[in-house]
């Protein structure tokens, strides 16, 4: 990602509140690495030892305010909830910030 805003909603979504849902930006267009192309969302929630996507789908969101993506989205509805350890989330989120700001 190459806009620090953009890097600013993905690093503080991706450790929400206890309890409280988040829309993560999990993937994005390899060729701009930015909002402005096919995004996907996952709505992620922790809550106790687990990490829980809650659902995943396609941003819809019209706008140029990368605080604003993930207002609209198209849920996939044949995906299934999906839990993951949250020790094991968090490790992966810590690499993925190591290997961002490399």
């Amino acid at each position: 990602m190459y806009d620090s805003r953009e890097q600013e909603v993905v690093y503080e979504r991706m450790r929400p509140i206890e309890g409280v849902s988040a829309r993560v930006p999990i993937l994005m267009c390899p060729d701009d690495l930015d909002f402005s192309c096919s995004l996907i969302i996952a709505e992620v929630m922790p809550v106790g030892d687990l990490v829980r996507w809650l659902r995943l789908g396609i941003d819809k969101t019209m706008t140029i305010d990368p605080k604003e993506v993930g207002k609209e989205v198209s849920w996939f509805e044949e995906l299934h909830p999906m839990a993951f350890d949250r020790t094991d989330y968090e490790a992966c989120v810590r690499e993925f910030e190591k290997l961002h700001d490399a």
